[in-house]
């Protein structure tokens, strides 16, 4: 029999390392999965203008999200407006896309699950970039 001195405990056999690792791996997945989502999108676009256009959109919101959270609270209630405005866009912009999406197409999969506005939001958050 071994001491416990020892006994050496592999990574694999720590719940909080194999947690950790486990919740690491998910966002990581989530983080591609929205961003396989993103690209889909960009790609429904008829032109490169309408495309910029919505990137642009997009990284309005995500600046606007960003200063909100830097802000003090009276600040965050008027800057939450004008997030929200620019969110309603977005919606719109992704249903107008899904008007001219094949029924049963990944596209329209892809804009039915980014009908929830958390979703949506989620998505510009993770993969938006301000250049």
């Amino acid at each position: 029999m071994s001491s416990p001195e020892s006994t050496i405990i592999s990574s694999h056999e720590r719940p909080e390392e194999t947690l950790d690792f486990k919740k690491r791996r998910q966002v990581k997945q989530e983080r591609l999965n929205y961003w396989e989502k993103f690209q889909c999108i960009l790609n429904m676009f008829g032109t490169d203008q309408a495309r910029e256009n919505f990137l642009d959109l997009c990284r309005r919101y995500k600046e606007a999200y960003l200063k909100q959270q830097s802000s003090n609270i009276v600040q965050k209630k008027i800057e939450e407006t004008g997030r929200a405005g620019l969110h309603i866009e977005i919606m719109e912009i992704l249903q107008k896309l899904s008007l001219h999406t094949k029924p049963g197409s990944e596209e329209e999969k892809i804009l039915l699950s980014l009908a929830s506005h958390q979703e949506t939001h989620n998505m510009i958050k993770n993969c938006v970039e301000f250049t």
